[in-house]
């Protein structure tokens, strides 16, 4: 009886996974060479690379941006305007991380 409840629940084992197993078992898996593939494979996947570059892209885009008219310092200009708020969705500093983390 018990033997038969055992048969029951068991699952049944593949012969070939083993033999699939044992004729890839070494090899290496390459990325492919596309930059999809190799941004979920270095970047979303690695959660110290993910962590490098969004703190090199915060950085990046914390920093003042200056314009330059005739050699002088200008405060108001149509560029600054933009980069302050590039579309309505974002904030000028939330649209240069994104660019920076592309």
């Amino acid at each position: 009886m018990l033997t038969k409840l055992k048969s029951l629940l068991s699952t049944k084992s593949s012969v070939t996974a083993a033999l699939v197993a044992l004729h890839t078992a070494g090899r290496p898996q390459w990325t492919p060479r596309n930059y999809a593939a190799l941004a979920r494979e270095g970047f979303a996947g690695n959660v110290v690379a993910y962590r490098a570059v969004r703190m090199v892209a915060e950085a990046a885009a914390s920093m003042p941006l200056l314009c330059y008219v005739d050699g002088k310092e200008t405060d108001v200009h149509p560029l600054l305007a933009l980069l302050q708020r590039p579309n309505a969705m974002q904030t000028g500093r939330e649209w240069l991380e994104s660019l920076f983390t592309f």
